[in-house]
């Protein structure tokens, strides 16, 4: 089934690895706005796409206003039998961005398994069929997962979540490699018509606005790239 989330989103992103956990949380508890803690922490994990010539990557690490970032993302242990999987196609368009996605229908991950395997288990899914053409020009190239906590304003309008141990997974050689980092990572997210409200949020937090991607970086560590995030 494909969905598609309409409300064009604004997304800021703080790297705050050098700051405790404990005082990071202490600081969201404690903001004006009132941000409270939904959902339990949660693990995520996504499987990223793109083409053979990393078109997306290269979009991104170089700023185009218009790019397309494409993922399979689910919750729980990521080498398992993944349950209601969501492919989401993240469309960026200059500050803000939306989602079209579509359910999946259940597939098998474990350590060994190659982009190849995962790609045929999606042409054997018999979700959408605009889905598989969609993604007919990609390949998957990476895996990462992490912990996040949810937090959402008392007016319904903003809402805050905290990423920390952040893995990645490559797809060279036989096994999946694994790299850990010890990157933690703050987002503030509202609706684009909040861009004007969003100051008495974001000032707040003395935080430094990053430009930041986990997919970019979880190539360049992959590759060896300097990673520019």
């Amino acid at each position: 089934m494909i969905k598609y989330n309409n409300t064009w989103r604004r997304e800021l992103k703080f790297i705050v690895s050098e700051y405790s956990e404990d005082s990071i949380i202490s600081l969201i508890k404690s903001h004006p706005i009132i941000l409270s803690e939904i959902y339990i922490e949660r693990k995520i994990n996504n499987i990223y796409f793109d083409t053979i010539d990393f078109k997306n990557f290269s979009d991104n690490v170089i700023g185009l206003s218009n790019r397309l970032k494409i993922r399979i993302r689910w919750y729980g242990e990521t080498f398992t039998t993944v349950k209601n999987p969501i492919l989401e196609f993240k469309i960026k368009n200059g500050l803000v961005g939306q989602k079209e996605y579509f359910e999946l229908e259940q597939f098998n991950t474990n350590e060994y398994i190659t982009s190849k395997e995962i790609y045929n288990e999606l042409m054997k899914n018999k979700t959408s069929v605009f889905a598989k053409q969609k993604l007919l020009l990609t390949k998957p190239v990476l895996i990462n997962n992490y912990l996040r906590r949810y937090f959402i304003s008392s007016c319904k309008k903003f809402r805050v979540t905290f990423d920390k141990n952040l893995n990645f997974y490559s797809f060279l050689g036989k096994k999946r490699r694994l790299i850990k980092t010890k990157q933690n990572i703050l987002e503030i997210k509202y609706d684009k018509n909040e861009m004007l409200n969003s100051e008495k949020i974001t000032n707040y937090f003395p935080f430094r606005l990053s430009k930041s991607s986990k997919y970019v970086t979880g190539i360049n560590l992959l590759t060896g790239l300097p990673n520019i995030y």
